[in-house]
């Protein structure tokens, strides 16, 4: 059980890093107005930004139907 911590850690962070990879990616995609709210969304709050940003946008570089 005491090991679930250490995974969950690195689960959360793993997502934080791929969600500012993705934000930086999309710039053809988003105005530089989008890309600086989302980045301050996941820097401010790193768990619901980032799950905010997967939600909104999706994962994997194509944007979802608006």
């Amino acid at each position: 059980m005491s090991c679930i911590w250490p995974i969950l850690a690195i689960l959360v962070i793993s997502a934080w890093v791929f969600a500012l990879i993705d934000i930086v990616r999309r710039r053809h995609s988003m105005s530089g107005g989008k890309i600086a709210a989302w980045l301050i969304a996941v820097f401010v709050f790193p768990v619901l930004g980032t799950i905010a940003y997967f939600i909104v946008h999706g994962a994997g570089g194509v944007p979802a139907a608006p």
